[in-house]
């Protein structure tokens, strides 16, 4: 198949380089101009593991494009993966989506079927509105729209994409069903080449293809986020409480994680979710429970919950020096999750403003998100960015981990311990060796331990 993507951010290469790798061939349309030239370079304008490897395996399978034209606009099939960053009132900001759309309505040729797949994250109704608002252009043009919510998580956007539990396919005919079926079939059955990258068990079973409504589609979307937000919510919340009652949240974490029922997946304790679905779309749901006078109450509380676990780390780490002014931290980690470089809602970046606030001295760094975080919270005399984590703890009353990234497990602490000034270390994702520490003579704080 012909497959063009419009949109070149994480979902857009992802969802490309993947269509690529199982056989298809792919153009790919980003008009942000830097952002082209860094692929065309043969670069990537993001960190995700094994991205780049798939896209130089497959790269006269891809074309980089900055316009919808020529040969891609016959595609078999247009998905639309453009960013749908909050407004300020929690919506989500649609600019891009109708932009693309558009563009795609404007070119498509009428003598033939013209199918747009939404793959960005859109409110719950997007796809009815978008039917509503080119009604007179898609009888002329033959354009129908299909939902394709995305799953994939960053730092694992590959395994997510040629390997996921499901792919939801929201249609109004079988015949985009059926071409969305096609396009995924070398995923569904699994009869691609298994890349050199992917260690694990995860093709013990074939995806299921759930073919629903378009507004059912984006509904699971929303729903299959909140709830595992409220997952990540309600097991920081029980470790605040463990705290208070003198209980191990990661045995409570183990024990509640056995039961079948519930799952250990997401009840992992520690400073938040961030990045760049929960915190969006969780506010987007509560924006859509709001236009039809639902509250979302639980969803509402786990936003609450999100916002004050980071709030109770830094008092933690505050009652633990004795006040944090003109104290030094080295904070490690800046992205919101390990394995990658994206750093939107990220806690360790609220973590890092929030001690700045109480007149903390933060020496902040990250093996791939520095050069963001710089964007977002600029240096400056109390803020420096560090090349490497031994820098980081030089002189420093306190080591934080805000994000577990694996680097951090492998220090030699025994060193560190000859670099620092004090043995604290309040760990924010409970990601350290904490008996390991204490021998060493470490004050070890965990999130509820």
């Amino acid at each position: 198949m012909k497959i063009c993507v419009i949109g070149g951010g994480y979902v857009g290469l992802t969802t490309g380089a993947c269509l690529a790798y199982v056989g298809h061939k792919v153009g790919i349309v980003e008009n942000n101009l830097e952002k082209l030239a860094v692929l065309r370079s043969g670069d990537l304008p993001i960190y995700e593991p094994g991205l780049a490897d798939i896209i130089r395996e497959c790269r006269q399978q891809i074309t980089f494009l900055d316009a919808l034209e020529g040969e891609w606009i016959e595609s078999d099939l247009i998905i639309i993966a453009v960013g749908t960053p909050a407004k300020d009132d929690g919506d989500a900001d649609l600019t891009y989506l109708f932009s693309a759309v558009r563009d795609v309505i404007a070119k498509a040729e009428p003598n033939r079927f013209n199918t747009i797949a939404i793959k960005s994250t859109v409110p719950i109704g997007t796809n009815e509105l978008l039917v509503q608002m080119f009604k007179d252009e898609i009888g002329k043009k033959n354009v129908s729209f299909v939902s394709t919510p995305e799953f994939l998580r960053e730092g694992f956007a590959l395994i997510d994409t040629l390997y996921p539990d499901r792919i939801v396919v929201g249609s109004r005919n079988d015949r985009d069903a059926d071409l969305i079926k096609e396009a995924y079939l070398p995923i569904l059955t699994r009869s691609f080449r298994r890349p050199h990258f992917v260690v694990g068990n995860f093709d013990k079973d074939l995806p299921e293809l759930i073919v629903t409504t378009p507004t059912s589609a984006e509904m699971v979307k929303y729903a299959s986020n909140a709830f595992l937000a409220l997952k990540v919510s309600y097991i920081n919340e029980m470790a605040m409480l463990c705290d208070k009652v003198g209980a191990d949240i990661e045995h409570v974490a183990f024990g509640v994680g056995t039961d079948s029922r519930i799952g250990r997946s997401f009840l992992r304790p520690g400073i938040g979710w961030g990045g760049s679905c929960f915190p969006k779309d969780t506010s987007a749901l509560l924006k859509t429970g709001e236009k039809h006078g639902q509250k979302l109450q639980i969803v509402e509380s786990a936003i609450l919950v999100n916002n004050a676990v980071k709030e109770y780390f830094v008092s933690i780490i505050k009652d633990g020096l004795g006040g944090l002014q003109g104290k030094v931290i080295a904070l490690l980690g800046l992205s919101f999750k390990p394995n990658t470089d994206d750093v939107r809602d990220s806690p360790a970046l609220d973590i890092a403003k929030r001690l700045l606030d109480e007149g903390a001295l933060v020496r902040a760094t990250d093996p791939m998100a520095i050069k963001n975080a710089m964007k977002v919270l600029p240096a400056s005399d109390r803020l420096r960015y560090c090349a490497d984590a031994y820098e980081a703890v030089t002189g420093a009353d306190a080591i934080v981990i805000a994000t577990e990234w694996p680097e951090w497990k492998n220090l030699d602490y025994g060193a560190v311990s000859e670099l620092v000034r004090g043995m604290f270390i309040f760990d924010g994702r409970n990601a350290l060796d904490k008996k390991g520490l204490v021998e060493l003579g470490y004050r070890y704080k965990g999130v509820g331990s």
